[in-house]
This record gives C-alpha cells, sequence and structure tokens, in this order.
C-alpha cells in the first residue's frame, strides 16, 4: 500500500508540474500573439497610408503570414488548453482517490 501510495504522490506531482508547464506555455504563445497583433495593427495602419501599389502587395503579404501564423498559435493554444484541461482532470480524480483512501484508513480505525 505504501508503494501505491508514494507512486500515486509522484504521478500527483508529474501532473501537477506538466499543468504548470503548460500553463506556461500558453502565456508565452499568447505574448507572442499579441505582439504579433501590435504588428499586424502597424502593418495595416501602413496600408491604409501606402500609395505604391508594390509596396502595398508586399505589406498585404506580411499581413497574410502574420495571419497565418497567429491561425498556427491559435490551434496550438487550443491543444495546450485540452492538455491542461486533461492534466487537471487527472489532478482531480488522483485528489479523489487520495480521499477515498484516507476515508477508508478512518473507516478502520474506528
Amino acid at each position: 500500500m505504501a508503494q501505491d501510495q508514494m507512486t500515486d504522490e509522484m504521478l500527483l506531482q508529474a501532473q501537477r508540474h506538466a499543468a504548470q508547464q503548460i500553463d506556461l506555455d500558453i502565456q508565452a504563445l499568447m505574448r507572442a500573439m499579441d505582439e504579433r497583433n501590435l504588428t499586424l495593427k502597424s502593418l495595416v495602419s501602413e496600408l491604409q497610408n501606402e500609395t505604391y501599389w508594390d509596396r502595398q502587395t508586399a505589406l498585404r503579404s506580411e499581413i497574410d503570414a502574420l495571419n497565418a501564423q497567429s491561425q498556427t498559435d491559435m490551434i496550438q493554444i487550443q491543444s495546450l488548453v485540452n492538455k491542461r484541461n486533461q492534466a487537471l482532470d487527472m489532478l482531480t480524480n488522483l485528489q479523489q482517490k487520495f480521499q477515498k483512501t484516507l476515508d477508508s484508513i478512518v473507516r478502520n480505525m474506528r
């Protein structure tokens, strides 16, 4: 029983760490997207004021590339959020298991 409990505690710590790391990854992606959005805003503003066709084409290409990267990042963020939710579900299940074990021990002591 002690070995199982130790294994469960190690698993709990690993899941906690995984969830925290995923949160950090999500935050990093969100910061990158915020920076990209500022760049996009600047490029769109520049595009609206640009009169040369060649420069407009170049700006549109830059904007399209940044939009594509943003879409990729959103997919990655969604994947990370799903992984975080799975890790949190596992944490919840482990905590419930620990609680049942403790309840059982207390019942046996009575």
